[in-house]
């Protein structure tokens, strides 16, 4: 790496066409984002491992290339955001320590590759915040996240433009048409990005830099409101208000943003309430009824959106006068208004305790169930305070936790656990623990606890220093990140949005933005004897960041190779290839040979072959990769029995029933 970019982070290039100046380095950093994001979230939120890890693979290839060019800098660790690099790492090397002592080696590579994966998304982000191009990384970040929830709003509005939603692969008991889900396929998952983006969209709205940023803010918000409405997540309107708080506590254009909230406020009440008007439309079906009516409501959100941008360029004249006058809310004020509003919630909450109406609700939070998610309308939903099972499920990471309270039972098999102790309430089929935090804890004891817990506050707590200590003209955009990356941290606590990659994608880059600013500004590099003499020590963060990638490009590169292989078996199967679905699948079991899914997809080839012997001992083999797994265990049984095995059969369904007794019925029961 050239020594004049290791020194001068901030230098940019720029290129000009006639009158215009074209900055490649600005128009890669926003493209960044905005493809990690935009990608993913049509991945199905980058929940599948295929997906995830070609972006991850090419997320280190650009880091790599960017070192050996000198156009990216290496790790530098005396920094908040080489804090943050270390944090991450560090837990990604404990899950990858967990390997020694994990349930399914399989299902902790799974997860090594995403952590691998999403410290590629945060050294990459960082790199280009160093590089002077925080600014752009937060444009791109905003207009990722409004690409995901216009698609979502017109996917409601216009089903036939859009693949048919596929939500039933994440959730199977229940008919969920309702709730809005597409791109991501989860509701509250969009419902999180999408309240991520409304700190975004309001700072673009109150202080954005021209006239189109403005306007594009004022576009945003009332979509947004629309969005999280037909979502119908109980979680929509808490995580909006966390976001917008934050943003209102943080920035110094108070006055300004809360008239633009105001007119944006105003534009979203209207379409919910032209929405609630047509029942066709908000049911989710795409009946003849409900395609006229989402083209009605098509139309009334252009309508309604041209006001409001008419509206916020109609204050810019009495909002400059404020900003020029300097009439702000002083940040004493705002304290003592915080503080007024805990007292009122603290006093309301020992009134309501003492009427026994907080014991209610405590109850209704419990519930396993909640509201049905096609009674009661969008309305009722969105005012649900039911924690639909999530209650039961972080109570199940806590004892799985306490049966392993050292080390964790291992990373990714909480599945396992819940399909053999969950709570006999709560959903019979669980994956995640709905809550990063309390999952780590339960797969990675408290060690892996602390350091994702440390990631995350780091983030928090660095990019409010920096933005209360900011210059005025960056507050309102930093605390615009931070207002997001809250958001992130609330949502993760009390769902699976870590395991869809496009929402950690956009939080990584906003925490390289809100720790690091939107400009970094260093000094000039000393020549001399004294700099000649550290320069080995400047090259030392590019070889770690080398040798880094290295290894995170392995990491990332073997279980996507072992699925894409298993992919391809399965698909080569259904097309009737049955000997190329076999050496597919033995390549995947080459690949990982610790992994039971490619062994399984090669018992299953055998099967359809009429090689059941060779398929039983395959099978058996499964059962010794993922012991508490009961899916081994079930396809071992149905071999056992086609082989003619009877007591072999039996053994392995009831072993099968013992590690899921609420999904696998008793012989009695079938």
């Amino acid at each position: 790496m050239a020594d004049a970019h290791a020194a001068e982070p901030s230098v940019r290039r720029r290129f000009e066409l006639g009158r215009l100046r074209l900055d490649p380095g600005a128009i890669l950093a926003w493209l960044i984002p905005v493809a990690l994001v935009v990608y993913l979230g049509l991945k199905n939120g980058g929940y599948d491992p295929v997906p995830r890890g070609e972006i991850g693979l090419l997320a280190w290839w650009i880091v790599l290339v960017g070192l050996a060019v000198g156009a990216l800098p290496g790790i530098r660790l005396r920094s908040v955001p080489g804090a943050l690099i270390v944090l991450l790492v560090a837990f990604g090397g404990w899950t990858a320590l967990a390997l020694a002592w994990s349930q399914s080696d399989e299902r902790t590579m799974t997860e090594v590759a995403r952590i691998a994966t999403y410290v590629g998304f945060l050294l990459l982000a960082v790199g280009l915040q160093q590089r002077g191009y925080g600014r752009d990384l937060l444009l791109g970040a905003t207009a990722g996240i409004a690409v995901i929830t216009v698609l979502a709003a017109l996917s409601r509005m216009e089903p036939p433009w859009f693949p048919t939603q596929d939500t039933a692969r994440f959730i199977t008991d229940v008919d969920i048409e309702r709730r809005l889900a597409y791109p991501l396929n989860y509701s509250t998952g969009l419902a999180a990005i999408t309240a991520m983006g409304m700190p975004l969209f309001l700072q673009q709205m109150t202080s954005g830099r021209t006239i189109l940023g403005r306007s594009f803010g004022a576009l945003m918000l009332p979509i947004c409101a629309l969005t999280l409405w037909w979502t119908g997540s109980s979680l929509a309107i808490p995580l909006a208000a966390v976001g917008l708080v934050v943003y209102l506590v943080l920035t110094n254009e108070r006055l300004p943003a809360l008239a633009s909230l105001a007119v944006a406020a105003i534009g979203g009440l209207v379409l919910i309430l032209f929405s609630h008007a047509r029942e066709a439309l908000e049911s989710g079906r795409p009946t003849p009824d409900a395609l006229s009516e989402g083209d009605q409501m098509l139309v009334i959100a252009v309508v309604v959106c041209l006001v409001i941008i008419g509206a916020r360029l109609g204050l810019q004249p009495a909002l400059g006068r404020l900003h020029g006058a300097g009439v702000k809310v002083p940040a004493r004020r705002v304290r003592q208004v915080l503080l007024a509003g805990a007292a009122i919630v603290v006093v309301a909450l020992v009134a309501a305790a003492a009427s026994g109406a907080l014991s209610d609700r405590w109850e209704s939070f419990k519930s396993a169930t909640g509201l049905d998610p096609n009674e009661g309308g969008q309305g009722a939903q969105l005012t649900d305070v039911s924690a639909r099972g999530r209650y039961q499920f972080w109570a199940g990471a806590v004892d799985a936790w306490e049966s392993e309270p050292a080390l964790g039972i291992g990373p990714g098999t909480y599945e396992f656990w819940w399909a053999q102790h969950g709570d006999p309430d709560a959903a019979i089929f669980v994956v995640n623990a709905h809550s990063l935090y309390l999952e780590a804890l339960a797969e990675l004891g408290p060690i892996g606890f602390l350091l994702i817990c440390a990631f995350v506050i780091v983030a928090l707590v660095a990019g409010v220093r920096l933005a209360w200590r900011s210059t005025l003209g960056d507050r309102p955009e930093l605390a615009a990140a931070v207002g997001a990356c809250f958001v992130f941290a609330a949502a993760a606590a009390v769902d699976w949005v870590w395991q869809l990659a496009a929402i950690p994608a956009a939080f990584l880059v906003l925490a390289a933005v809100a720790v690091g600013g939107v400009v970094t500004r260093t000094e000039p590099a000393t020549a001399g004897a004294g700099a000649r003499a550290s320069t080995p020590r400047r090259f030392a963060p590019a070889i770690l960041t080398g040798v880094l990638a290295v290894i995170a490009l392995v990491a990332i590169a073997l279980p996507l190779a072992s699925e894409s292989a298993v992919e391809q078996s399965r698909q080569q199967a259904a097309d009737g290839d049955l000997d190329a679905a076999l050496g597919s699948a033995r390549d995947a079991v080459a690949i990982e040979s610790f992994a039971a899914t490619p062994r399984l997809q090669e018992a299953t080839t055998l099967e359809l072959m009429g090689r059941v012997d060779e398929a039983v001992a395959v099978a058996r083999e499964a059962t010794t990769k993922e012991p508490t797994n009961w899916r081994p265990w079930l396809v071992l049984s149905r071999l056992e029995a086609k082989a003619g095995d009877v007591k072999g059969s039996l053994d392995a369904y009831t072993q099968a029933r013992s590690l899921f007794p609420r999904g696998i019925p008793g012989p009695q029961e079938d």
